[in-house]
């Protein structure tokens, strides 16, 4: 069985976001990968253009398919992805697999990961449908949200539902059945993307998504595989000094 995890990169040297990925982000991912026997790829351009970039890692997938077995593996993570366990191996018992993340929602810019099968190589190709594209770009939701809006459709799952609603929209090609036998849910654990006692400023974007976040979602640094640095926080000074300086757990 081969694993493969991939990254998304494209910022130019110099960027501090490429910095901040060269000096924490990426040693940490190789050395994952090296206790875990995963192949490590980064994906340095948008080979979705002229999409957005968020959908690069699918169709980076898509593209890789023909030349993987079935039971092969890839797993995502984002450069603002902090392993802080790295005693887990991302491998899942499911064809997909993604983390619900702290803020209640999905994530295709957290944690997340394919098995190859028939089944899933149905899933990322209406993961990169051009006719589910032309139907919903015209959405607020799907341009703000780009990839995480194409999950929730394909997933059959309005944003703010529970899971347990999954395949009752009919964005979905695959029954609420199917979707149950092949989809895991990961546990916030894979992705902790806001801890209160971080910062007393969070950015807009926590903002906009606090009508989805649960206090029973918090997790302290010690009952946390990954944490999930979006929405700019990798930039911030406390990001250094709380997640990124600590030594993974290996």
């Amino acid at each position: 069985m081969r694993k493969i995890f991939i990254t998304y990169c494209d910022y130019p040297l110099g960027h501090l976001r490429r910095e901040i990925y060269e000096k924490y982000t990426k040693p940490r991912f190789i050395a994952y990968c090296d206790k875990h026997g995963f192949e490590f790829i980064p994906i340095m351009e948008n080979i979705a253009t002229p999409r957005n970039l968020g959908f690069a890692k699918v169709f980076w997938i898509k593209q890789n398919m023909a030349n993987l077995a079935d039971g092969d593996v890839i797993t995502y993570m984002d450069i603002d992805c902090c392993i802080m366990d790295g005693r887990v191996s991302a491998i899942f018992d499911a064809d997909f697999s993604i983390v619900r993340e702290s803020t209640g929602c999905l994530c295709m810019g957290g944690t997340w990961s394919v098995k190859i099968s028939d089944w899933s190589r149905k899933f990322i190709e209406e993961m990169c449908s051009e006719e589910r594209h032309q139907k919903s770009c015209h959405l607020g939701s799907w341009n703000v949200w780009h990839e995480n809006d194409a999950v929730y459709h394909v997933l059959g799952l309005n944003w703010g539902q529970e899971m347990t609603e999954m395949g009752t929209r009919d964005t979905t090609p695959f029954t609420k059945e199917e979707i149950f036998k092949h989809v895991k849910i990961l546990p916030v654990e894979w992705g902790v993307t806001y801890n209160p006692n971080d910062t007393n400023n969070p950015p807009n974007y926590y903002k906009t998504i606090a009508q989805y976040f649960r206090p029973e979602n918090y997790r302290s640094i010690d009952d946390t595989i990954v944490r999930h640095l979006s929405a700019s926080s990798m930039l911030e000074d406390w990001a250094e000094e709380k997640y990124f300086k600590i030594p993974m757990k290996i």
